[in-house]
Parts: C-alpha cells; structure tokens; sequence
C-alpha cells in the first residue's frame, strides 16, 4: 500500500510484521513487530499515520518525519 503522495509504501506480513519504506532513500525498511497476525494496512489521508489490522484488532502508527 502507498501514501498518497507517494512518500512511504507499507506491508504487513501474516506473522505479524509490518514494514514500512520511505521511497526516495535506499534504506532499509523500518520493521514493527506485534503478537498476533497482521492482515491489512491502510494510511491516513494526511499521509502522517498507518493503520494495521489483524487477529488482535486495529493497530495505529504514528510517521515522524
């Protein structure tokens, strides 16, 4: 899933990882892990925030920039 100005691309894993890229540098993905699966990932319209959801609910993740 992209932001919509295209600044970050994120995706969750069934084993409960989600990373996030930041798309103008070539560095490493930013990992977070949690206890249960992840199954969806969506970001905020102001781009600032990412929402996960999996088996234990809605998980929500702040950007600093």
């Amino acid at each position: 899933m992209g932001s919509g100005d295209g600044s970050h691309l994120v995706a969750v894993t069934m084993e409960g990882s989600a990373l996030l890229w930041v798309t103008a540098s070539e560095a490493e993905p930013c990992w977070l892990r949690v206890d249960n699966l992840l199954s969806s990932c969506a970001f905020h319209p102001h781009d600032d925030r990412v929402v996960l959801g999996g088996s234990a609910g809605l998980y929500l993740c702040e950007i600093s920039r």
